[in-house]
């Protein structure tokens, strides 16, 4: 089940498109998998001197009644100042394995991975949230500090629910390590939903946030 974790191009520095962030400041989806739940992913926003910190948290856990079977835990934290990104700095415990990534952006991207430390090309990162990762063709992997290649491909404007609420969505698939599909909503560009599967088990993000 590790790689269900790696599921979120030249930067381009812009003014923010901050109808991508929830007005309540937070974003909450639940995660299940095989229709049964199985954790939360959440992120929370907060504007600091013109830049916007995203503090993301995926917590997860798998149990045959009381024997815990599975757990992972992952916290990110990103600074971006408009449709750019800054920094990232995250940590994971996934069953027992750590990870530490720490980057900055600049010319160019320079990573410190468990250890480890290399530079490449500005990119965006697996965090998913800002629609802006969909034009690019590569993103650093936020837990094991990895440059993947991708392939977006959109699949076009279909009606989704979140909660009670219907909505137009965009679709994108990208293949990836882990391949998923993703949607946003057409009107805010707010991210609403993401499935994926891993060794036969489905996987979907159901977001509990509302939108406006």
């Amino acid at each position: 089940m590790r790689q269900y974790a790696f599921i979120l191009s030249t930067l381009v520095v812009s003014s923010p498109a901050y109808a991508v962030i929830p007005q309540q400041g937070e974003l909450v989806f639940d995660i299940y998998r095989n229709g049964k739940p199985f954790g939360t992913h959440s992120l929370s926003f907060t504007e600091e001197a013109g830049q916007t910190r995203v503090q993301i948290d995926i917590n997860m856990e798998y149990a045959l009644g009381p024997i815990p079977l599975f757990s992972y835990e992952h916290s990110n934290v990103e600074v971006w100042k408009g449709d750019q990104i800054i920094s990232m700095n995250s940590e994971t415990d996934d069953d027992g394995k750590a990870y530490k990534i720490d980057a900055e952006w600049g010319e160019q991207l320079s990573v410190s991975a468990n250890g480890e430390d290399f530079t490449a090309d500005p990119i965006y990162t697996t965090s998913y949230w800002n629609p802006v990762a969909m034009k690019s063709d590569q993103l650093l992997n936020t837990q094991k500090g990895e440059v993947e290649d991708i392939t977006v491909d959109f699949k076009g404007v279909e009606d989704f629910k979140v909660g009670d609420d219907a909505l137009k969505a965009k679709r994108y698939s990208v293949d990836a390590s882990v391949p998923i599909e993703i949607w946003y909503d057409q009107a805010t560009e707010q991210w609403v939903g993401l499935e994926f599967k891993i060794r036969g088990s489905n996987f979907e993000y159901r977001r509990r946030t509302p939108l406006p």
